[in-house]
């Protein structure tokens, strides 16, 4: 998938999460997305991926 959409849909993700959450929660959630989603590298996609 194309990182711009990729990029598109945390964003809208993130602004619908932001809606329900308190800001105490919402900031909890971003630190668990970063340990539970660290960020990949950039290159051609493998297999694996």
């Amino acid at each position: 998938m194309d990182k711009s959409k990729v990029d598109l849909l945390e964003r809208t993700r993130d602004e619908k999460t932001r809606l329900v959450l308190s800001k105490d929660q919402f900031m909890k959630y971003q630190e668990l997305e970063k340990v539970s989603r660290p960020t990949r590298k950039e290159g051609p996609a493998t297999k694996n991926d």
